[in-house]
């Protein structure tokens, strides 16, 4: 008997936890949703009511514009373990080169979105237009190579790493959406912002990643989780090699 009520005492105080993290996320829900017309796919949604279409597939699993702010964390992190000189893959419009370049480091940033690669040129960024599967540098051309959410986008993760890693005499630093929080988050019907990104081809968990690079002789000098999207728990793996 003594047994049966211990259980049920148990599932009772397990219930009241649960209840407890639901109230917290409704919470965090509500506080989001306090300016509505700020939240990704808000307006995109109501223009389709507004005009008696019907959503499909390519309308939802879109690409996004790249990030114009650079995580904090991240930044700092940068700034602590990379080289002068620096080699930014997929720099999008140049978040990281022109918070960094405040701090006296040499970038050159390449990007495969054309547009992107002129909006950084207007701004008097050195950003080239290249393909991360055959970079255009002899070796040993920079100290430290960023790939801030990269990895993800494209169609050939090792080869990618294989041009970072030649390009660079020090380390290369990586960043990825961690895509272990799926679990978590389907507990309370929640889907990771990057799943519907359609140019997101690659997932990755921390040992996903960490096998892929045991491919490289060489080993991390860190590992980090950070918040790249602030108020989110979608976090990052970022660490450098």
């Amino acid at each position: 008997m003594i047994t049966h009520i211990n259980y049920y005492l148990a599932k009772l105080k397990a219930s009241r936890a649960s209840c407890t993290l639901t109230k917290l996320f409704s919470r965090k829900i509500k506080s989001l949703l306090s300016s509505p017309s700020d939240l990704p796919y808000y307006t995109h949604l109501r223009a389709f009511e507004e005009q008696n279409r019907i959503l499909h597939r390519n309308d939802i699993y879109g690409s996004g514009p790249p990030s114009h702010v650079a995580s904090v964390e991240t930044t700092e992190l940068i700034k602590k373990y990379c080289g002068g000189s620096i080699l930014d893959i997929g720099c999008g419009v140049g978040a990281y080169m022109n918070e960094l370049k405040k701090f006296g480091f040499k970038f050159t940033g390449i990007e495969y979105n054309l547009q992107y690669v002129e909006k950084c040129q207007s701004q008097g960024l050195v950003v080239k237009h290249m393909n991360a599967e055959k970079l255009n540098f002899d070796d040993n051309s920079f100290d430290t190579t960023l790939m801030i959410e990269v990895l993800e986008h494209v169609e050939d993760p090792q080869q990618v790493l294989m041009e970072a890693f030649r390009v660079s005499k020090l380390n290369i630093i990586i960043s990825v959406p961690n895509i272990d929080v799926l679990p978590i988050m389907s507990k309370y019907n929640v889907v990771p912002w990057h799943l519907l990104e359609a140019t997101h081809v690659n997932f990755f968990t921390p040992v996903i990643l960490d096998n892929l690079l045991k491919k490289f002789p060489i080993k991390p000098l860190f590992k980090h989780m950070v918040s790249l999207h602030p108020g989110l728990q979608n976090k990052s793996c970022i660490c450098t090699y």
